[in-house]
């Protein structure tokens, strides 16, 4: 079983099959839980771990959930 661990705004672990540290462009929980899911399918399609967290960090969706910074 997958489960998220030590969760941060842009990190989180994952224990089971994906273990490890990720970095995650994409604020909240759920971003986290879709970015399991799509590890664990890049998974069982042959990718490398090393690959799915390199993936996993450089996601941005542009508009949706960005964290904008201006200014005062």
């Amino acid at each position: 079983e997958n489960q998220i661990k030590n969760s941060k705004a842009f990190s989180f672990s994952a224990t089971g099959k994906l273990a490890g540290d990720y970095d995650i462009q994409l604020i909240g929980h759920f971003n986290q839980e879709n970015a399991v899911a799509a590890g664990l399918a890049c998974l069982r399609l042959g990718a490398s771990l090393e690959d799915i967290q390199k993936g996993i960090a450089k996601t941005r969706v542009p508009g949706r959930m960005e964290v904008l910074t201006q200014k005062n």
